[in-house]
C-alpha cells in the first residue's frame, strides 16, 4: 500500500498538481485508491483523460472492485452492445491474448464482423492491451482487473459456457485440421481441457467424455512434439474415462479404442507392457 506522500509523489508526475495540493481531493483519493497501486493509476489515469473530473471524486465509490464496475458500468451502458459483453466475456476466460480470428471462431454471432469486435474494443479498450493481431492480441491489462470480471460480472452458468466456447474451438479445428493450428490454441486448448476435467465432479455424466477429449488431445500433442508427460496423462485420463464408464455404455468402446492407442504410443516408446 502506498503512503499519502507517495500518492502525492503520482499526481505529480502525471501532471495533477492541482488535486495534489488540495487537502480535502487528496483524502478523496485516499480514500478511492486505498493506497492500492493499480487503483492509484486506473484513477489518476482516468483524471488525466477527463473520464473523471476533480468535482466527481466524492461520489465514487472505495476500493478496486467498486471503483472498476462503477466505472466499467459507464462505458457498457454507453454502448448497450452484445459485442462488448462478448469481449470481455471471453478475455476474462482465456489464458492469454485472443486475436481477431479467434474472437471471430469463438462468437461469430456477436464477434464475427471486424467493425464489431473494433467498435467493442474501442468501448472498453481502456481496460485491454493489444492490437488484436495474432501475436499481440487483446487481453485485460491486469490480471486482479481479469479476475474481478471473471468472478464478479458473470454467474457459474456464464463462465461454464465460455469455458465450452473455447473447448468448442479447439475441438472445430482438431476435427478437420485443414487449416494451421491457432496459436491460441497451440498455448491454451490443453488447458482447457483440463479445467473442464478439474471441474467436473466425480458421478458427472460428462465426466468420462471430458477425460477422453483430454486424453486424446494430449495424445496429439505428444505425437507432434514428443513429450512424454503428455503422453502419461493421455494414458491416465483414457484410463480413468474407461473405468468409470459402465459395461453396455454406448460410448465404452471409444474410450477403450483411445486407450488402446495410448498404451500402443507408451509401448512403441520404451516397450513398457
Amino acid at each position: 500500500r502506498l503512503n499519502a506522500d507517495a500518492v502525492l509523489a503520482i499526481l505529480a508526475q502525471r501532471g495533477l498538481q492541482q488535486i495534489g495540493t488540495d487537502p480535502l481531493m487528496v483524502e478523496e483519493v485516499m480514500r478511492i485508491t486505498q493506497g492500492d497501486p493499480l487503483t492509484i493509476w486506473l484513477l489518476t489515469r482516468d483524471l488525466q483523460d477527463g473520464i473523471v473530473t476533480a468535482g466527481q471524486l466524492p461520489d465514487r465509490p472505495a476500493g478496486l472492485a467498486a471503483y472498476f464496475h462503477d466505472s466499467l458500468d459507464e462505458l457498457v451502458d454507453a454502448t448497450n452492445s452484445g459485442a462488448v459483453y462478448a469481449l470481455l466475456g471471453l478475455c476474462a476466460t482465456a489464458y492469454g491474448p485472443l486475436s481477431h480470428a479467434d474472437l471471430a471462431a469463438l462468437d461469430p454471432n456477436d464477434l464475427g464482423r471486424t467493425v464489431d469486435r473494433r467498435r467493442a474494443v474501442k468501448a472498453v479498450g481502456r481496460y485491454l492491451v493489444g492490437d488484436g493481431s495474432p501475436v499481440s492480441g487483446y487481453a485485460f491489462q491486469h490480471p486482479r482487473l481479469q479476475q474481478l470480471y471473471l468472478e464478479n460480472d458473470l454467474d457459474g452458468h456464464e463462465r461454464e459456457q465460455l469455458r465450452q466456447r473455447f473447448i468448442d474451438y479447439g475441438q472445430s479445428w482438431y476435427a478437420d485440421r485443414s487449416q494451421p493450428l491457432p496459436g491460441y490454441l497451440a498455448h491454451f486448448w490443453i488447458a482447457h481441457l483440463a479445467e473442464a476435467v478439474d471441474t467436473t465432479s466425480q458421478g458427472h455424466p460428462e465426466r468420462a467424455m471430458r477425460l477422453s477429449n483430454l486424453g486424446d488431445a494430449l495424445l496429439w500433442r505428444f505425437r507432434r512434439d514428443g513429450a512424454l508427460d503428455d503422453l502419461e496423462r493421455a494414458v491416465a485420463a483414457d484410463a480413468e474415462a474407461v473405468t468409470i464408464t459402465p459395461q453396455g455404455h454406448p460410448q465404452r468402446a471409444l474410450y477403450l479404442s483411445n486407450l488402446g492407442d495410448a498404451l500402443l504410443w507408451r509401448f512403441r516408446r520404451d516397450g513398457a507392457l
